[in-house]
């Protein structure tokens, strides 16, 4: 409890001094083990306010005014990036208080990044977690911005507490700098990737629906027409688009000649534009060509990997040049585990046939007589 301490213009010296050097109100009564309660009336006397609760929270200064006016490539980005990482926290009082974003510990240069942005010096804190729903543990990184004009506007443009479901992507700032926010929802909520022994690259986005159609709305803006289905993935929705002439198309517009961006899906990008693109024009494939590449890759799914397009692409491609589709062997039965397990290593059911080498009408029936 603590003790009762007679005033002295000295002791109130202290108090004032420890508060305007940034020390909170607790912080204050504490170098006289004083209550909140005392030091405040003490800092009253000499007309000092007490600070507000973003105020007291913001040890560090902040450019409050960052999101106001989206303007350049950075604030475009951290836009988007904050829109897919970042939640806005809040006070006792219900009311939005500050911002904060959380990272894998190995990306902590990223919120050095954000940091410099914003023109703080706020410090990051590092932690150990666990992930939610599973017992992996791993170690975090997390910048905050006690502020509460930053809050509001973060609110003011669709990025409120508890977003992931709702969140609509915010595009009201010039068209030019859209990749630059799209860049950033992708650093966040995206990844891109190449599986282990495969050649073919995945570009993916998770979000709400309405971030995921605006997206595909984005690329279609763009030139760029995948033929990805946007789908539900888990409790949000998903959209993945394969074929590595696709993929380089779709990167390049988000990763090309930027200033800002992730470092790790950068050094993706790099790789991905390093390799090269086989057959961009298919319209000059024979025949020939593909029955070759077929008796070197052994699987239509390989040549599709190949050729950097999609089962269903090379199945359509296989039918205009008259190759026709092995005949299913009467004696291929699967078990439900055996076809769920493929399935789920594929985007498609199509996907799954041309792995196998049968008729999509045979997928279809061994599903059927699998129970799926």
């Amino acid at each position: 409890m603590p003790k009762y301490i007679q005033l002295t213009e000295s002791n109130i010296d202290t108090l004032v001094n420890a508060y305007q050097a940034g020390d909170s109100l607790a912080g204050a009564a504490k170098h006289l083990g004083m209550s909140n309660r005392a030091t405040a009336k003490a800092l009253e006397a000499r007309g000092l306010k007490p600070r507000t609760v973003s105020a007291a929270a913001r040890k560090y200064a902040v450019n409050e005014a960052f999101f106001d006016v989206v303007s350049d490539e950075s604030v475009a980005y951290w836009l988007g990036f904050i829109t897919a990482d970042g939640y806005v926290y809040k006070d006792v009082d219900k009311k939005p208080a500050g911002l904060k974003v959380g990272l894998a510990a190995v990306d902590d240069t990223h919120l050095i990044k954000m940091r410099d942005a914003f023109d703080s010096e706020h410090p990051i804190r590092y932690d150990t977690c666990t992930l939610k729903g599973s017992d992996k543990v791993y170690d975090s990184a997390v910048l905050a911005f006690g502020s509460k004009r930053l809050a509001d506007r973060l609110c003011e443009i669709g990025v409120v507490p508890a977003k992931s479901l709702i969140v609509k992507p915010h595009l009201d700032f010039p068209e030019e700098l859209h990749r630059h926010y799209w860049r950033g929802l992708v650093d966040g909520d995206g990844s891109l990737l190449k599986y282990k022994g495969r050649t073919t690259w995945i570009l993916r986005l998770l979000g709400s629906k309405d971030v995921i159609v605006a997206f595909k709305a984005f690329l279609n803006n763009n030139g760029i027409f995948p033929k990805a289905t946007i789908k539900p993935h888990h409790n949000v929705w998903m959209v993945s688009i394969s074929g590595n002439g696709l993929v380089k198309r779709v990167a390049d517009l988000l990763w090309g000649g930027a200033s800002v961006f992730l470092d790790r899906k950068h050094e993706k990008y790099v790789q991905l534009m390093a390799e090269p693109t086989y057959y961009q024009d298919r319209s000059t494939l024979t025949k020939e060509d593909l029955l070759r590449l077929y008796s070197e890759y052994n699987t239509w799914l390989a040549v599709a990997e190949f050729l950097g397009t999609s089962s269903s692409h090379l199945d359509r491609l296989k039918k205009k040049l008259g190759i026709r589709q092995k005949k299913s062997p009467s004696s291929l039965r699967l078990s439900r585990e055996e076809l769920v397990t493929l399935r789920a290593w594929h985007d498609t059911w199509s996907e799954v046939a041309t792995h196998l080498d049968i008729s999509l009408n045979y997928m279809y029936k061994l599903k059927r007589l699998a129970g799926l």
